[in-house]
């Protein structure tokens, strides 16, 4: 099983101030998104309350081309977006982690950078969220 679910909220700058681009790579981004079709999660835009905000989740059976597709997003979105901030949850049971087998990782964004880290919540996930 691979999966993944998270969300980032864009923003030009780390400043709280629009620097009046925000709408235009929102448009650019939107564009590069629609190139991506999963059949097994979903890649969105939304703008609430003029707050723009991806949200991104997939559970395909094994890591197929979602994942590179996710590494790609990731990519765009702290290349375009230097205030953009989030976490993207990730599992993939055949896969050894840094931190071991079993565990849900964390791509932390936030400043235009992509970090990992361990879930401290649902890791391991038997038996922190599943009976053995």
């Amino acid at each position: 099983m691979y999966e993944f679910h998270g969300w980032i909220r864009l923003a030009d700058s780390p400043s709280e101030i629009d620097e009046g681009q925000l709408d235009e790579k929102c448009e650019r981004l939107k564009s590069f998104l629609s190139s991506i079709s999963w059949s097994s999660g979903r890649v969105e835009l939304l703008l609430t309350n003029g707050v723009y905000t991806l949200i991104l989740h997939a559970v395909p059976n094994r890591r197929r081309s979602e994942a590179q597709d996710l590494v790609s997003i990731i990519n765009k979105v702290i290349s375009e977006f230097k205030g953009a901030y989030g976490v993207i949850y990730e599992y993939d049971e055949l896969t050894n982690t840094e931190y071991g087998r079993g565990v849900f990782s964390v791509k932390v964004i936030k400043r235009g950078r992509c970090e990992l880290a361990l879930d401290p919540f649902l890791s391991p996930l038997a038996p922190a969220a599943q009976d053995l």
